[in-house]
């Protein structure tokens, strides 16, 4: 064969940005042992110096200023401990939660009612009506068989033993870590962890809804979609904002598993609904006018801003701060109709942003668990234990930078407790620095992507602009 033929090459291809990681990329993602055991151990002196701390301010109160709630203790009000909980089984006894039943009595509680700083608290509020959804009845009507006391102890040894388990997993599988040192980082990151404390403190079902999330986070890695979408659903169905975390599969074009996490909660439902006494229509007309009732009795005075982390706490908590007085129930629920509005568009706005952006996973996920924080009215601190997924997948996989270290302190001081400053009653400055916290690192995941993808831009418009080179090559 004669002749010559030339063939050209560029050799300036565009670089592929660094700062993209695919969805489902592994808990590891190549990141050196010597750096994920330095992220542990910072996360561990942090966590622990910052429990130390708040339980110190509380001894400090109690004992040398003899201080009663809420200055000796970061929890909840003590004489309504494990409420959250007991309330579900009393009102799912009867197999009819949403209506009005008066626990006067019931409870058999000398300290229902309780003077603290001058002001009249109920220790527990002397009529309930469930605000949960169906399902939740029908998953914890199995409690309601044997004694309640029973009950609360194995499902808060679930809930712990879950949170061991996923904390030795993430922070112990692969790494050359004594017995010692994990046994230590498990006992920091579960025991000495406040959301997980103030969970069990109120016996809340945010316990489940962990749960439920954090295997749909580590079913989503190890590619099984199915069983993550599920467990989003089981989530959901629950509490129905966790549906959020379906965006992963809209934005993957996954129908199969966004079918499987529509239908997982509807279908629950419509099965507790028809468990329940009263009939299907008037158990979903009382659960409305339930959490009507419910929204008004938390905005009520300071009700809805005590342990709180929703956005609109946050600013009313300003208010409140500024003006010493509380706005009329009848003021705000015009009010909060208008927040509801805002927090919808935000809500979406954060789809949005996670469906057309390319974030690491840690990051995604905690701008999703920090819409479903912060947006709902009231929010608990107990939804703060959700903080837990996205700092395990942070130390783990998460790509080393010069914001690293930052971003794992911010998560530590999230999770760690701080009730040593009350600004009024029993309303912490965790109100505030909850959700100014969350929001900081949200805005340093937006202001980080954006830099390295204008980075990008520029590096390629610098590179298009160079004079191509060729390569001839003759046969």
């Amino acid at each position: 064969m004669s002749g010559k033929t030339s063939k050209k090459f560029r050799t300036n291809e565009r670089p592929q940005q660094d700062n993209i990681v695919k969805f489902a990329d592994g808990m590891l993602n190549g990141i050196p042992e010597d750096i994920v055991l330095r992220r542990i151990r910072f996360c561990r002196i942090f966590l622990a110096a910052g429990f130390i701390l708040g339980v110190a301010f509380c001894v400090f109160y109690a004992v040398f200023l003899g201080r009663d709630y809420p200055y000796s203790t970061f929890l909840f009000r003590p004489a309504d401990r494990f409420q959250d909980f007991l309330g579900v089984l009393r009102m799912t006894a009867d197999r009819n939660p949403y209506q009005i039943k008066n626990v006067i009595g019931v409870l058999g509680d000398s300290n229902m009612i309780k003077n603290v700083g001058g002001v009249i608290m109920y220790s527990h509020y002397p009529t309930e009506a469930s605000n949960y959804f169906p399902f939740t009845h029908l998953l914890f009507y199995p409690f309601t068989l044997i004694n309640k006391y029973a009950s609360l102890v194995i499902y808060s040894l679930f809930v712990i033993g879950f949170a061991v388990f996923a904390s030795a997993k993430a922070l112990g599988d692969g790494l050359s870590d004594s017995i010692g040192q994990r046994c230590l980082n498990v006992l920091v990151f579960t025991l000495m962890s406040y959301p997980l404390l103030f969970t069990l403190d109120r016996g809340n079902i945010e316990g489940i809804i962990f749960i439920f999330l954090a295997c749909a986070a580590w079913l989503y890695l190890s590619g099984r979609g199915k069983l993550a979408a599920a467990c989003i659903g089981l989530a959901a169905s629950i509490k129905g904002f966790p549906i959020i975390f379906l965006i992963f599969f809209v934005r993957e074009r996954r129908w199969k598993e966004l079918m499987i996490g529509v239908a997982v909660p509807v279908c629950l439902t419509i099965v507790a609904l028809l468990f329940l006494e009263g009939g299907v229509f008037e158990n979903l007309t009382l659960l409305r006018n339930a959490l009507r009732n419910f929204s008004d009795l938390m905005l009520f005075k300071y009700n809805g801003l005590t342990h709180n982390i929703s956005l609109f706490s946050m600013l009313y908590s300003f208010w409140a701060l500024l003006h010493h007085a509380f706005i009329s129930v009848a003021s705000l629920r015009p009010i909060i109709a208008y927040y509801y509005v805002v927090a919808g568009i935000i809500a979406l706005a954060v789809l949005a942003y996670v469906f057309f952006s390319r974030l690491e996973f840690w990051k995604a996920w905690f701008v999703l668990v920090a819409a479903v924080q912060l947006l709902p009215f009231p929010s608990y601190d107990y939804k703060l234990i959700h903080t837990l997924v996205p700092m395990f997948l942070l130390i783990r996989s998460g790509k080393e930078t010069r914001w690293t270290r930052t971003y794992l302190a911010l998560l530590c001081l999230i999770v760690v407790p701080k009730g040593f400053w009350i600004l009024f009653f029993d309303v912490r400055c965790g109100t505030i620095v909850n959700p100014l916290l969350i929001l900081t690192v949200c805005i340093m995941i937006v202001v980080e992507q954006y830099y390295g993808t204008l980075v990008c831009s520029q590096r390629s418009s610098i590179e298009s602009d160079l004079p191509k080179k060729t390569v001839t090559v003759t046969e």
